[in-house]
This record gives structure tokens, sequence and C-alpha cells, in this order.
């Protein structure tokens, strides 16, 4: 691997140099379509770090469970009849079928198809056909179903494939304060069905770092979507901010890694907002879960926009609706993602959409008319996007796109100075606009460590 001028360890080498040591702003353009990278991310990044993998409110009950993925590794999240959370490997000890090929269900045993060894949902042993004849003295209990790590926090579950990485809490540092915010202050949430799946031809990192508060895009690539009133000006502008945006960036983990990045407008200081919500949906907010610090964030928020490294990432957005010609109520809409590479400049995106659980049926179905046209695999918002990415992701895959950088000096020292924000009690690095790509260095910061790390 990294044979020759351009390989991969060259690519990482140099992006060491200039970008973390000399802090250009510069990013190869080859590691957005690149079979070597992608292979070393799978295990530098996807192997190492905790990944989100669902809800619990997607398992609330003793057998329940999803099939998620990490990379291209499939897993069997569930609950167990002891109640507890369990992240099992979806494939069978005796010779490596995959046990479950439904997205979801309530069991109590999973039998592999081919031979018949059956698991209970603890992923014991607990069944093998012609034991006595064949596997007489087979230790059952060596041959459970192997195991990730998972834990959960605000409702969020995450996986980790490293039995030695931090734990869940750590890892997740300071960017709690800004979780707490937008899973526990709105109270009860429930997912609208089951997430969205879909398919694409554009690197993961694209994704992940446009959501990381890309601003800069929104005027040029969203623009109709602002000019026909699918939402409001609340979200998407035709490049003006307001003195009340923010964008928080190196927020990091307690071992002072950067973990995550967030993007918010405000209202004015004396306006309400909720992220957009209805008046009528307030009740559902708990001021007593958070500090009066994020509570007023919270109150004064019209929508936030996220990443969480690595693959993570949300949009709470007021003002939508599912054609500017509809009579029906304009809504927020409450979603978020994982940006799961299944190849070189191939990844499948999952997205779910949020609801307070107390909300009328009405709303609900609203919000989630709403989300479909906007976002998921043919929204509006989506099909901008999509043909972006795959433009990056198709000039990255040649030979000479090894020679190539791209250039996020946005708010860049000796660029632009950004300022910081005034009177702002939350973790991280505040800067008092969202127009800039310190942001996106955050995402980029991460990555280059992890990727350079042993190198």
């Amino acid at each position: 691997m990294g044979e020759g001028r351009y390989g991969a360890r060259q690519i990482l080498t140099r992006m060491r140099k200039k970008f973390l040591e000399e802090e250009n702003g510069e990013i190869p353009l080859k590691v957005f379509n690149s079979e070597e990278i992608y292979e070393m991310e799978l295990r530098k990044i996807f192997s190492k770090n905790w990944v989100f993998l669902g809800l619990e409110s997607e398992i609330p009950e003793p057998g329940d469970y999803v099939v998620r993925y990490i990379g291209n590794d499939p897993f069997i999240v569930i609950r167990g009849s002891d109640g507890k959370l369990r992240a099992l490997f979806n494939s069978c000890r005796h010779r490596g079928t995959m046990l479950c090929i439904n997205d979801r269900g309530n069991a109590s045993t999973f039998m592999c198809p081919y031979h018949g060894w059956t698991y209970n949902n603890k992923g014991e042993l607990v069944g093998v056909p012609f034991k006595e004849k064949v596997f007489e003295r087979l230790d059952v209990r060596e041959w459970g179903l192997l195991q990730i790590r998972v834990d959960s926090y605000d409702g969020l579950v995450f996986g980790n494939m490293d039995e030695n990485a931090p734990d869940l809490q750590d890892y997740l540092g300071d960017f709690k304060w800004y979780l707490d915010l937008l899973f526990r202050a709105p109270g009860q949430m429930e997912p609208v069905g089951p997430p969205q799946r879909w398919t694409a031809d554009f690197d993961w990192k694209l994704g992940a770092e446009n959501f990381a508060e890309d601003r800069l895009h929104i005027a040029v690539v969203h623009r109709t979507l602002q000019s026909y009133g699918f939402v409001g000006k609340s979200r998407f502008g035709s490049g003006i901010e307001t003195p009340d945006d923010v964008t928080v960036n190196y927020v990091r983990g307690k071992d002072g890694l950067p973990v995550g990045c967030i993007g918010i407008r405000r209202s004015e200081r004396e306006t309400s907002s909720f992220l957009g919500y209805p008046r009528e949906e307030w009740k559902s907010f708990k001021e007593g879960s958070v500090s009066r610090g994020q509570w007023e964030v919270l109150r004064r928020a019209i929508n936030a926009v996220f990443t969480l490294f690595p693959n993570f990432s949300g949009l709470v957005s007021a003002d939508s609706t599912d054609s500017p010609f509809s009579e029906k109520p304009r809504v927020p809409f409450h979603t978020f993602r994982v940006w799961n590479p299944v190849g070189p400049g191939v990844t499948e995106v999952w997205m779910w959409t949020l609801v307070p659980s107390d909300s009328s049926p009405e709303f609900k179905k609203r919000v989630a008319e709403v989300t479909r046209a906007t976002f998921g695999a043919a929204g509006n918002a989506e099909m901008d996007d999509l043909p972006i990415w795959r433009r990056v992701t198709r000039a990255a895959k040649g030979v000479f796109a090894e020679r190539a950088n791209t250039a996020l000096k946005g708010g860049l020292r000796g660029v632009k100075d950004l300022g910081t924000c005034q009177e702002w009690e939350g973790p991280g690095l505040c800067r008092p606009t969202q127009f800039q790509e310190e942001s996106q260095r955050t995402f980029w910061t991460r990555w280059a460590l992890e990727m350079t790390k042993d190198e």
C-alpha cells in the first residue's frame, strides 16, 4: 500500500505537514475517492471510534432488535431478555453465515439457516444440532456471538469495535452540552417510522463536512428552495446572516481531541423560538433537564446543524413545507443521519426523523410529510446536494487528482479574523458568524489526526 509518489501514505504525510503542522487549510482532493484511503478509514476511524447505531426508542422491549452497520460490518442491535443493550456481530460462529436478514423485529432466539446453530437474544449459543454425535465436547460458552461495545446517551445508541477505546461519555466530552439541547431538553421524542436508507456515489466525508455548518453553499446550491418558498428565510438565506448566528467549533472530547461542531441560528434576545416548534408544542420541552445557559440557547434557537465525528450529523430546521402551494401549516423538522461508507466513493445514508411523543397525530404526520419532501432519498434539498457531492467524488477518481488540493481557507488565520462570541456559556470555540470554514477544519483536524496516527 502507498507505493509511488502519490500513494495514500504519501498523501497523508503531505496532509499532516501542510494541514496539521502548517495549518494551511488545504485538503488533498484524492482523499474523496481512493480505495487505499477507504480501507485505512475502516481500520483507523470506524473500528476505533464510537459510531451511531440507532435509538433506544427503536428497541424498547426485550427481544426488540434492528440490524445496523459500521462500514460493511453488520450488527444486530438488540435489547436482551435481561433488558441490556447489545450489538451482536451478525454472523454465525459455525460457518460465518449472516443470521438475521430482517431490518428489525423481535426475537428470543436466532437460528442459523445453514446448520441450525441457535443463539438467544443475549448472544449465547443455546442449540447445536447433532451435538452428541459431532460436537460432544464443544464448550458452547466459548462460541456465543461476537459482540462490540455498546452504550447510549440521551437515548442515542453508539457502538465501538475497539475494546481499549475511551468510554462513550469521555468520547463525547463537551459535545454532550449540545446533544442535550437537541435530544434531552425537547422532552420525550420518538422516530417517525423506520429510518430512510439510500445509497449514492459520493464520499461520506462530503456529507459530514457539509453538515458541519457549511453556510457558504446555501445561497448557491439551495437558492431555488428559498425562491420557490419551500423553506423560510429563518433557515436558508440569500447570503445574509443575522447578528445572532453562531458557529461553535473544536468542541472536544475528554482526551482533548476535537469531536464535533454545531451551527445555531438564534432569534432576537426577547423572542422565544424553541427550534421553530409551534407554541402548542412547547409543553414538551423540559427546562429542568438542562442548565440555565443551555435553556437560553434553546429558547432562542431557530435551527441547528451539527456533525459529531466521525459520521453522525443532524439538522433541526424551522418554517418548512412540502409544497409552496400547500395550505397546510409550515412546521419544523428534527432529523439526523449517518453517513456510512460502503466502498470507495460510495455512501449509504441512514436518516431518522424525530417528533415529540405527546404531539398530536396531525402534527407528527405533517412533520413526516415535510421532512420527506425536503430531505430524504427524494427530498428537494437532497437533490440539490447529491449532484455536487458526486461531482467532487468523480473529480477525485483519477490520477491527476493526486496532485490537487482543496482550499478550506475561510476564516483561516491570516485570511480573515472571525472574532469570538460574547456571553456564550457553552464549550468549544464560538464564532459570531456562520460564514466561515473553521467548522469543516474541525472535522478534518480529527480525521487527519486519526489517519496519520502511527504512520
